[in-house]
């Protein structure tokens, strides 16, 4: 292939790169602006929720508060509807965006090598080009395996005076909610709901500062 094809062929999947980059970045705008509703079976509970799965507002019914012993589910299920209705048009934009390819092959793959030693690598180049493909490889493993470990670590944030704990995972997209039964009786729905998001915020932060420490431990510049 002469220089001139090649310039060519690059350019084209330049251009070929900056239009699907216009796509998604449009997409994405449209993404931002919608909010996702999700309640209880009751209707008793409503969490609305970002397109990214973050919880905006919640809402909680007086007559919830009665039965304080299931409220903490409540919150749970209409937060989980939210985020699933979420998801699911985040899915769809993604599919619009890229309808040659598969949901699969946009995910970060579960079971990488442990190590891409810089020996093994095919890479028919300069060495140290292979070496540093080699040791950007590694890099990406180690932010791939602390953003799993994201999923399942939980931190704890009390709601109010006591009145209760939130759960949430440092990758914020788990929650859970559990009550003080004797505290929180003869509050009004609106009231609980505030401590409740007033809580979420202080997790969230945690949560934020706790993954922006682990993922410079590994080098990553986020």
């Amino acid at each position: 292939m002469d220089n001139q094809s090649l310039k060519s062929e690059l350019l084209e999947a330049i251009e070929h790169t900056e239009s699907m980059l216009r796509v998604a970045q449009n997409a994405e705008e449209m993404l931002y602006a919608k909010e996702f509703v999700g309640a209880d079976d009751d209707k008793l509970v409503v969490a609305t929720v970002s397109s990214a799965g973050r919880v905006i507002e919640l809402t909680i019914e007086d007559q919830a508060v009665q039965l304080p012993q299931q409220l903490g589910e409540r919150i749970k299920l209409a937060v989980t509807q939210g985020r699933t209705r979420a998801s699911k048009m985040v899915d769809c934009y993604r599919l619009q965006c890229f309808p040659d390819s598969s949901m699969d092959s946009l995910k970060v793959p579960q079971d990488p090598p442990l190590r891409v030693d810089y020996h093994l690598l095919e890479y028919a180049g300069p060495a140290r080009v292979r070496n540093a493909i080699a040791e950007s490889l590694e890099a990406i493993k180690a932010v791939s395996d602390k953003l799993a470990t994201f999923q399942h670590t939980m931190l704890s944030e009390e709601i109010g005076q006591r009145q209760g704990s939130i759960e949430i995972n440092l990758a914020d997209t788990k929650m859970d909610v559990t009550f003080n039964s004797g505290k929180i009786q003869g509050m009004r729905g609106s009231a609980i709901a505030n401590e409740v998001m007033a809580s979420l915020g202080r997790a969230r932060a945690r949560a934020q500062s706790e993954r922006k420490r682990q993922l410079r431990l590994t080098g990553s510049p986020y």
